[in-house]
Parts: structure tokens; sequence; C-alpha cells
């Protein structure tokens, strides 16, 4: 199961490494049961409720990965780059071109994701807090930052 939670390791990075790795190794695995053709039947053959609540709950996993990336690449973003002068894991001077090269983002969604972490990192600090701790959706923190950002834009006026 969780050995990762029974038996941390030593320093909080190494635990958070070690968080990081078993999330992806949990994705990987139930990508690999919903792309294996041999266990599409078995998959077709779970209950339509029972189906919407595994739906539900990756919906709900994919979230908490996606404020997970943004607050991560917030930090990578503040460590390095253009505004530190920092080559970002030794050969990147944006926090969107390693996110583009390193993790395979288009241009757009790198740029969505770090200014997401920019403006949790600052205005909205509490959105942050609250996507992190499962109480507001992808979908919701991006509504509040976007549309806020917007009607402030709108609302101020131009001279």
């Amino acid at each position: 199961m969780c050995s990762i939670v029974a038996q941390p390791t030593g320093s909080t990075g190494s635990r958070f490494a070690a968080l990081v790795e078993y999330f992806g190794e949990l994705g990987a695995q139930v990508t690999a049961v919903l792309a294996d053709p041999a266990l599409a039947a078995e998959v077709a053959a779970i209950p339509g409720d029972a189906l919407a609540g595994f739906a539900t709950s990756l919906a709900s996993s994919v979230s908490a990965g996606t404020a997970a990336l943004t607050a991560v690449a917030g930090q990578v973003d503040a460590a390095g780059g253009r505004a530190t002068g920092t080559l970002i894991a030794g050969k990147y001077a944006s926090t969107s071109r390693f996110l583009q090269a390193e993790a395979g983002m288009s241009k757009q969604s790198a740029s969505a994701t770090i200014a997401r972490a920019r403006d949790l990192r600052g205005d909205f600090a509490v959105v942050g807090e609250s996507w992190l701790d499962g109480r507001v959706s992808t979908d919701a923190v991006r509504e509040m930052t976007v549309g806020i950002r917007g009607a402030l834009r709108a609302s101020t006026p131009r001279g």
C-alpha cells in the first residue's frame, strides 16, 4: 500500500519527493488499466453509479495534482528564471520554457500555470490555500483569478 506514509524518510524534502513519486506511480497505474484492452471489459462491467463515483474521485485527484503542480511551479518561478538571473534546472532562462520542455506543456498552459501561481502567491493566497486543501476545484480557482483580474481591469479608469 502506501509505505511512504507509514515509513516517512528523514527530511521534508525527501518525504515530499517520495510522495510526488508515489502520486505519479498511482496515476500511471490507473491510466495503464484504462489503456489495457484486456481490462476494458472488466472496467465496462463496473456499475454506472460506481463509475460515476470513480469519475468524481479522479476529478478530485486531478484538481489536487494541478494545485500541487501550480504551487511547485510557483516556487520554481520565484527561485529561478528571468527574475533572478538563475537558470532553472541549469539550462532554462524562464519557468515557461522549463515547463514546456520538461513537462510537455504547451506555451499557453505553461503561461497560465505560472500566472496562476503568481496570483496565488500574491493577491489570491487564500484561494491557493483553499485549492490545496481541496475546498475549491481547479475550475473555481481559474474563474476566481481570471474573472476577478478581468473585472478589475475593466473597472479601472484609463487615462
